[in-house]
């Protein structure tokens, strides 16, 4: 005699949990573009000798200049186009011009639908990082159950900066601020 065991009843966190897992491992399957042969391992790439310059890099790595300096400027705020650098100074490099075209299909439309959650209503909240160490703030066990923060203004600025290098990159980290709001609230 057979007796059938039935399956095993999920909570919805539980469901929600294996739903983002898989989404997870869907984002980390699908390919990043191929580089161009001597691209640095992360995209981060180190000054290897003393007065290299941010244009003769830019035409290293066949990226836009304007970009790069727009990227690392918030790390090296004095940084312009022809500023010597010291060795051993690492530039996050944006996408190769080639890939660049790539973007273009679905960046503007994604800064779009970004301004748009933004200006929603009730958006201020999701805005900026989620300031639970105020005192009063009541939230003391935030960083306990939300071990990986986001915010839209934390995406915006990601996606300025050029650090997104797919919408499903970008798409994660728009679901990781609301996913967090659920989980904590």
């Amino acid at each position: 005699r057979i007796v059938r065991i039935p399956p095993p009843v999920l909570s919805s966190r539980q469901v929600r949990e294996m739903q983002e897992a898989a989404e997870a491992a869907e984002v980390e399957a699908t390919e990043a573009p191929e580089m161009p042969h001597g691209w640095p391992v992360g995209g981060i790439y180190t000054c290897e000798k003393e007065d290299e310059r941010a244009i003769t890099v830019a035409k290293r790595f066949e990226v836009n200049v304007d970009k790069l300096v727009q990227i690392n400027k918030v790390t090296y705020p004095g940084l312009n186009k022809t500023v010597p650098l010291r060795a051993g100074t690492l530039l996050r490099l944006p996408l190769p011009l080639a890939h660049d075209q790539a973007k273009e299909s679905w960046f503007e439309p994604a800064q779009a639908i970004l301004n748009k959650l933004m200006s929603a209503r009730h958006s201020s909240i999701f805005a900026a990082p989620v300031e639970w160490d105020e005192p009063d703030s009541g939230m003391e066990d935030y960083p306990f159950i939300i071990t990986q923060p986001m915010d839209l203004g934390t995406v915006e600025g990601k996606l300025l900066s050029d650090q997104y290098r797919t919408v499903d990159e970008l798409a994660a980290d728009v679901r990781l601020t609301f996913g967090n709001a659920m989980a904590y609230s």
